[in-house]
C-alpha cells in the first residue's frame, strides 16, 4: 500500500511539473498581450497562446476509455490572463450529464466545444431520458443568463437561430451545436463589449456619423467638408482606442 502511494505521489509531482515547465517555457517566448492557456485531460496535455480578449482551440481527443468526458472547469473565451483548464470525467453511467464534446462554434470557430456546464446548469431539474429526449439550454455567454430550455426528440436538428441582440455588445457567434442532438446541450451567444461614437459638427452641432467599435479598439473618421466658409481644422479627440461612450468633435478655422 505504501508503495502504491509513493508511486500516486511521485505521478502527481511529475504531471504538476510538466504543466509548471510547460508554462513558464511559453511565457519566456510570449509577446506583451498574449497568455497560455493549457488544457489538462486523461493523460493529454496541450498549451497555447492565446492574444488577450482572444480564444483558445478548444481540444476534442477527449475519450478515455471507461470515462464519459462532461467538459472543461473553465471557458476559454475571452481570455485576459493565464489559465489551466481541466477536463472534466465522470465513470460511465446512463444519466452522465454530458456537453457537446465535439460540436462546433457556428460563425467563430469550427474547432472549438462548449465549456463545462456550471453549477447553475446542473441545478435545473430538467434531464433529457437517455437515447429518447435531449435537453437544451440557451445562454448569454456573456452573464451566463439562461434564455430558454426546450425538450427536443434524440436525433433533432434546430433550424438556425436569428442572432441575438444584447445592448451595448456586439455579437460574436454561437458556441455549441444545435444539429444531430444526443445528448443534453448548453449552447451560448458570445459577444463583443461595444462603445458608440459619435462624431459631431462644431458650427451646428449635427451628428455626422455614429459608429459601434469593440473595447480598446479603434474608431474611423468620417469625411468633412468645408462649413459655413470655414474649413476643416482637427478633430478634437482621439478615437485610436475606445474604452467607452465617446463624442468626438470636428473643429473648424475661417
Amino acid at each position: 500500500m505504501n508503495m502504491i502511494k509513493r508511486k500516486l505521489k511521485v505521478a502527481l509531482l511529475l504531471c504538476a511539473g510538466i504543466v509548471l515547465f510547460t508554462m513558464s517555457s511559453a511565457q519566456e517566448v510570449k509577446a506583451a498581450g498574449v497568455h497560455t492557456v493549457t488544457f489538462v485531460y486523461g493523460t493529454k496535455m496541450n498549451s497555447q497562446l492565446v492574444a488577450d480578449g482572444g480564444f483558445a482551440i478548444i481540444p476534442t481527443d477527449t475519450d478515455v476509455t471507461g470515462y464519459t468526458f462532461l467538459g472543461w472547469s473553465d471557458s476559454a473565451f475571452n481570455v485576459k490572463t493565464d489559465k489551466v483548464v481541466l477536463g472534466m470525467y465522470v465513470n460511465n453511467t446512463p444519466y452522465a450529464p454530458s456537453t457537446n464534446a465535439f460540436s462546433s462554434v457556428k460563425k467563430v470557430n469550427n474547432n472549438t466545444s462548449a465549456p463545462f456546464l456550471s453549477w447553475w446548469a446542473y441545478a435545473s431539474p430538467e434531464r433529457g431520458v437517455p437515447g429518447v429526449t435531449c435537453v437544451v439550454r440557451w445562454y448569454n455567454g456573456w452573464n451566463n443568463e439562461l434564455w430558454k430550455t426546450e425538450v427536443v426528440p434524440y436525433g433533432t436538428t434546430l433550424p438556425d437561430p436569428a442572432d441575438p441582440c444584447f445592448d451595448g455588445y456586439q455579437f460574436m457567434g454561437w458556441e455549441g451545436s444545435w444539429t444531430n442532438i444526443t445528448e443534453d446541450r448548453a449552447i451560448k451567444a458570445w459577444y463583443y463589449r461595444a462603445y458608440a461614437v459619435k462624431y459631431y459638427c462644431s458650427i451646428c452641432n449635427e451628428c455626422m456619423d455614429t459608429q459601434h467599435i469593440r473595447v480598446n479598439e479603434k474608431g474611423t473618421y468620417p469625411p468633412v467638408h468645408s462649413h459655413e466658409g470655414r474649413t476643416f481644422g482637427m478633430w478634437d479627440k482621439s478615437v485610436d482606442c475606445i474604452t467607452g461612450d465617446t463624442n468626438v468633435t470636428a473643429l473648424y478655422k475661417k
